[in-house]
């Protein structure tokens, strides 16, 4: 005698485990390739206030100097390289020169800095102005 043996319904077995392997390993990927350095890495460090009173516009670097371009949101001061403390990637840099004795609000001011930072490489940027608390975030892509 033959037993009848009716047709499962929905996908097979194989098939399962080969969605689930794929799966895996787009997800292994993601986790570990340069992407997602950039995308979970400098993006999430970044912290969630900005400053009101400056802003960086534009960083160029050189491999000797960065110059780093900030717009004045606030009124109208008075700065000089000691004014500005800038960082990049954690490590504070030495002011070289500030194109601008007077800062008008809307203006951009050149601050320039010593730093032998990899131009073609990712920096996180920040920059202190003397007298206020919230320092200013820049994401340099070289």
């Amino acid at each position: 005698m033959v037993k009848f043996c009716p047709k499962r319904a929905g996908i097979s077995r194989v098939v399962t485990e080969i969605i689930m392997l794929v799966m895996a390993v787009v997800l292994a990927l993601m986790i570990f390739s340069p992407l997602s350095d950039y995308i979970f890495g400098t993006a999430t460090n970044l912290p969630k206030v900005s400053n009101a009173e400056f802003s960086i516009v534009s960083v160029s670097m050189d491999g000797q100097h960065a110059q780093i371009y900030l717009m004045n949101k606030g009124s109208d001061m008075s700065v000089s390289k000691e004014s500005f403390f800038v960082f990049i990637d954690g490590q504070k840099c030495d002011v070289v020169s500030v194109d601008k004795t007077l800062w008008k609000k809307g203006d951009v001011v050149t601050v320039k800095v010593g730093s032998t930072a990899d131009p073609s490489a990712s920096h996180q940027i920040k920059v202190f102005l003397k007298g206020f608390d919230i320092p200013a975030y820049y994401i340099y892509k070289g």
